[in-house]
């Protein structure tokens, strides 16, 4: 399922951690709880925006605070944010320039017809944008990596920095 998620004053700060913070009181949340599953794609949207899509990620999970507001940079507005939700695979998506029109301040809501974007077509377009030049620097070194490189497996040398690799 695709969920889109009104937010936009902490989603940058706690991004590092892969959560997000709601509460599991309202409704929105309440409904978003009980019906989001491993998997999912949670679509950010930038608060005051007309929709602007700005983030996608794969759900894992979620548990209840592990940080506090200030370690996870959530000090631009007070909210009672009791549950953390895990994410994965973050692809930061705003120079795509997806515009949703939505704009009502609910928090998440399920992807329908109201929205003005194919999210699972884009998803699509993201994913192979984002994973492409990995791909085709992956099969430009491996000649490399098998040649000059025998005690590394192909993962560790396409860890080391760009520049240790053209040596």
């Amino acid at each position: 399922m695709n969920w889109l998620i009104g937010d936009g004053e902490h989603f940058e700060s706690a991004s590092k951690y892969r959560i997000w913070g709601v509460n599991s009181e309202t409704n929105d949340m309440k409904y978003f709880l009980r019906k989001v599953k491993e998997g999912d794609l949670l679509w950010y949207v930038k608060s005051g925006s007309q929709g602007l899509l700005y983030g996608v990620a794969t759900y894992v999970g979620r548990s209840v605070r592990t940080k506090s507001n200030i370690e996870l940079g959530w000090v631009k507005t007070e909210g009672n944010w009791d549950v953390e939700i895990h994410y994965k695979d973050l692809y930061k998506i705003e120079k795509y320039k997806l515009l949703t029109k939505i704009k009502s301040p609910r928090s998440a809501r399920l992807y329908n017809e109201k929205c003005q974007v194919n999210l699972e077509e884009e998803y699509k377009i993201i994913k192979r944008d984002i994973e492409r030049p990995f791909r085709l620097m992956y099969n430009d070194i491996k000649d490399y990596t098998s040649n000059k490189e025998k005690n590394k497996t192909s993962r560790e040398y396409l860890r080391t920095p760009l520049k240790k690799n053209l040596k």
